[in-house]
């Protein structure tokens, strides 16, 4: 597992243990404490949605960047075979 979805699995983990210990050691009647816990999951699904939204931006920018260094890598192999070419023919 690679460490963006470590810290995935550590987030969504701690927001799961965070929610259950809230609402055991909850201060608030039933109702308050039911928003809040709602109110911590949108944020959280929020968060989630955010970091997703960015992976998938850095995912798009790594593969234009090989795309790039692909291209290249094949002109400058043609560049030389076509040199190749030019001095045995």
């Amino acid at each position: 597992m690679n460490s963006s979805g470590r810290a995935t699995l550590f987030f969504v983990s701690g927001l799961g243990l965070g929610l259950g210990l809230g609402l055991l050691f909850a201060p608030k009647s039933g109702e308050e404490t039911r928003k809040w816990a709602r109110d911590v999951a949108e944020e959280g699904e929020k968060r989630l949605r955010r970091y997703g939204r960015r992976s998938i931006d850095q995912l798009y920018e790594v593969v234009d960047s090989g795309e790039k260094k692909v291209a290249s890598a094949f002109k400058t192999g043609r560049d030389v075979l076509d040199s190749v070419a030019e001095k045995l023919g």
